[in-house]
């Protein structure tokens, strides 16, 4: 149930939304394989950093739309930006901003993007979700 006492989608459970939707949002990650299954693989995405902004109250069962771009990227980091919207209205019920890096599982360590990715990175950021 993800409901609160006053029926409107709990915030926990809209970072799951965001959550169980980010795989598809490849732009931010050309230099990673998604095809392979996590346990084989040496490097993942990881989250350092996150912020929500709540901007409505959803119902359970209330259908949503996600939007996601990139909004800047280093060699060091990654920012994606997540709307979840009303597919009626079209109004946000919430955004966020994560930072992210590549990460090695093995040595627990970030993964630099080499010059070849941060261009191509670079390339596929949307123009205008910095300003917002």
């Amino acid at each position: 149930n993800e409901s609160d006492i006053f029926g409107f989608v709990r915030p926990v459970d809209v970072m799951g939304r965001i959550s169980d939707s980010a795989q598809h949002l490849t732009a931010a990650w050309p230099d990673m394989e998604f095809y392979d299954r996590a346990s084989e693989s040496e490097h993942s995405g990881a989250l350092l950093e996150v912020y929500i902004a709540h901007l409505g109250r959803a119902q359970p069962g209330d259908s949503y739309m996600i939007c996601s771009g990139l909004r800047s990227a280093n060699t060091h980091t990654r920012q994606l930006v997540h709307w979840i919207l009303d597919p009626v209205s079209g109004k946000p019920w919430a955004a966020a901003i994560g930072v992210a890096c590549r990460f090695n599982l093995k040595t627990r360590r970030l993964v630099k993007a080499d010059d070849k990715t941060l261009k191509l990175l670079q390339s596929k950021i949307c123009a205008g979700l910095n300003t917002a």
